[in-house]
């Protein structure tokens, strides 16, 4: 039993031309059957008519998004957060405005600080959507500058594109088989491990988030101030800054309208 376990382990280093047969010895695996394969048409409808009816379907769709979107009178803070997710998940690498509830507020308060007023956007921001997490928006602005939204914060939203974003492959279409078998039994652990496959299965939560962004300058925005400063710790009630040397600024979670970072 002890010399299986250790044939039916992963090798640490895989070679080249191994077959992809999730590191299971051929001896361990069945003989395969040949069977007979029937391949079957992908509709019944000539390919004029299909092309019509595949016209007619992404109509549909691009209306039942627009009236997702479009529900000005509610909005998104009438609706739960399962809601504002799968209306988000279908607008992934679409740039969309965004309205935040709160962020008038603080440009208010900006423009009162200044000789000269400006004519701001008010409580609307733009971005391309990247990553829809638990309880948080993450938005591409430009270049490597990334902006984060508590969902609980957006008031509205509504594409600035009117095309439909490609569908994307299955994930793990071309991943290694060491990595198949270890997500196949050990699961929990290998998941545990990685941010990125924390959020596939489950949503990354935002306090789970910004631990990749520790020791690393990010500026926050609540409804009165805006803080730049270093992040030095985190939890779900609070942030940490660190903006001059030994002055530590810590925030509410609650208060936060939106975390902007990368390169400015």
């Amino acid at each position: 039993m002890e010399r299986m376990k250790r044939e039916l382990c992963c090798p640490e280093c895989v070679p080249s031309g191994m077959p992809d047969d999730f590191c299971i010895p051929k001896e361990y695996c069945p003989e395969i059957i040949d069977t007979p394969k029937y391949p079957s048409p992908t509709t019944c409808l000539p390919e004029e008519q299909q092309i019509e009816l595949e016209e007619r379907i992404e109509e549909v769709n691009n209306l039942l998004l627009d009236l997702a979107l479009s529900n000005r009178q509610e909005g998104l803070e009438e609706q739960d957060v399962l809601t504002r997710q799968n209306i988000l998940d279908g607008l992934i690498g679409i740039e969309v405005s965004v309205k935040i509830n709160g962020l008038q507020d603080f440009k208010k308060r900006r423009r009162s600080t200044r000789r000269k007023k400006k004519k701001g956007k008010g409580s609307w921001v733009k971005g391309c959507i990247e990553l829809v997490g638990r309880n948080f928006l993450l938005l591409l602005v430009k270049d490597s500058k990334r902006m984060i939204v508590p969902l609980h914060r957006i008031c509205s939203i509504k594409s600035v594109e009117t095309s439909i974003p490609p569908i994307t492959e299955p994930r793990f279409l071309e991943t290694d088989p060491c990595f198949r078998r270890s997500l196949a039994f050990n699961f929990g652990e290998t998941v545990s491990c990685s941010p990125e496959l924390i959020h596939i299965f489950y949503r990354i939560d935002l306090k789970i988030y910004l631990l990749q962004l520790l020791d690393k300058k990010i500026t926050v925005i609540t409804p009165a101030k805006k803080i730049t400063g270093v992040l030095v710790g985190n939890s779900e009630e609070s942030v940490s800054l660190c903006i001059k040397e030994d002055v530590v600024k810590e925030l509410s979670m609650d208060e936060i309208l939106i975390i902007k970072y990368g390169c400015s």
